[in-house]
């Protein structure tokens, strides 16, 4: 009788693995904030230094990070909270620990959500209202306006449209947060 193996999700390749783990390094701050602070304040010379910190201490971590998740599934590990247990040799209290793991990244995808709700509604603001966009001031008004950020309420008001479209993105991303709230009872799971 032949001992059938549990099925494993795979990566299809080494390029989407390595996209997958750039992509997480690099995240949303770094390309919708970080470049126009760097910009307004004459950062070109930090961004050498950056682009070194990068290489030197960026690219090790993720090596890092990559080694050990694939060193814990294929020790049938496949939750950070068994990770840790595996590479502790058995310590309860770094098993309970990888629950921040868990926890971590789940709540970067909701605030996210928030973010992807801000670039589309600011979109279509411009593509529906463009007058709101013809100087500086009225366009960082719009926003702050936009986002509550003017402190006024104003993001909660029905003209704004805020919640419809903080509503409308998370029926788009429905699936992937059920696909969070799933995976992170699978961690739970794991930690017994």
């Amino acid at each position: 009788m032949s001992s059938l193996k549990a099925q494993q999700d795979q990566w299809s390749g080494k390029i989407g693995v390595i996209l997958a783990v750039a992509g997480s390094a690099v995240g949303l701050g770094n390309f919708l904030r970080f470049p126009g602070l760097a910009a307004q304040y004459g950062g070109g010379a930090f961004m050498v230094a950056y682009g070194i910190m990068l290489v030197l201490v960026g690219v090790p971590v993720a090596w890092a990070e990559w080694s050990i998740g694939r060193r814990g599934g294929q020790q049938g590990a496949h939750c950070a909270p068994g990770v840790f247990w595996y590479l502790t040799k058995g310590s309860r209290l770094w098993k309970f620990l990888g629950v921040l793991a868990v926890l971590g990244p789940s709540s970067v995808a909701f605030y996210y959500m928030v973010v992807e709700a801000w670039c589309f509604g600011y979109f279509w603001k411009m593509l529906t209202q463009p007058e709101l966009f013809v100087t500086a001031e009225s366009t960082a008004q719009t926003f702050f306006s936009f986002t509550g950020m003017a402190g006024d309420g104003s993001a909660l008001l029905s003209d704004n449209g805020m919640l419809w479209i903080v509503g409308g993105v998370i029926l788009i991303n429905l699936e992937e947060i059920a696909g969070i709230l799933i995976e992170s009872s699978g961690y739970f799971l794991c930690m017994f």
